[in-house]
């Protein structure tokens, strides 16, 4: 084992132990490390910025989870910032696709106006309070998964960690919830 693996893994150690100035000190022995990694995947410095923060709190919360035999504790720590960074960047392509499909629907297919005809407009408001119907329809943790995960575009992982559930309970929310509004939707199509 390497000194800085010895070093991070000591530093794990303490973090887990709630020792916040071990996670300073790591942050001081890896930031840049990991800034470098994050950015090579994202691009954009604000979003590095935002990935390592976010790397550094689930390090916090996490650190009682690594098992030395599992692997070094550098090879860990890489791990959680690459997941992270992938997730960012994951979830700004999803935004940015959704952003696109809005920005097609509001200027409607080439060659026809601007203009939305009324009936169009009744109709996908219609449309609109119905689906909203029939998310309330479901159990309020079913509704809290789909939504955090169709609508807000976050990713299964990311709903199970802001609700503090298991993924796997994330994903059978959302599948129950789905089953449940397969009647409805295939009635809106």
């Amino acid at each position: 084992m390497t000194d800085d693996s010895r070093e991070i893994e000591n530093l794990l150690t303490g973090i887990a132990g709630g020792d916040a100035a071990a996670l300073e000190g790591l942050h001081r022995l890896m930031a840049d490390r990991l800034f470098g990694l994050t950015i090579g995947i994202l691009k954009s410095r604000q979003e590095s910025e935002d990935a390592l923060q976010e790397t550094f709190l689930k390090i916090w919360k996490k650190s009682g989870s690594y098992q030395p035999h599992s692997g070094s504790a550098l090879a860990w720590v890489l791990t959680i910032t690459r997941n992270t960074a992938y997730d960012r960047y994951r979830k700004r392509a999803r935004q940015s696709e959704q952003m696109e499909n809005i920005q097609h629907e509001m200027n409607g297919p080439a060659g026809h106006s601007d203009a939305q005809p009324a009936d169009d407009r009744l109709l996908g408001a219609e449309r609109a309070l119905k689906i909203q119907e029939a998310l309330n329809s479901l159990a309020r943790e079913q509704r809290e998964a789909i939504e955090m995960a169709f609508f807000s575009g976050h990713t299964q992982l990311e709903v199970s960690e802001k609700l503090g559930v298991p993924l796997g309970t994330v994903k059978a929310r959302i599948r129950r919830g789905m089953q449940s509004l397969k009647p409805y939707l295939t009635a809106l199509s």
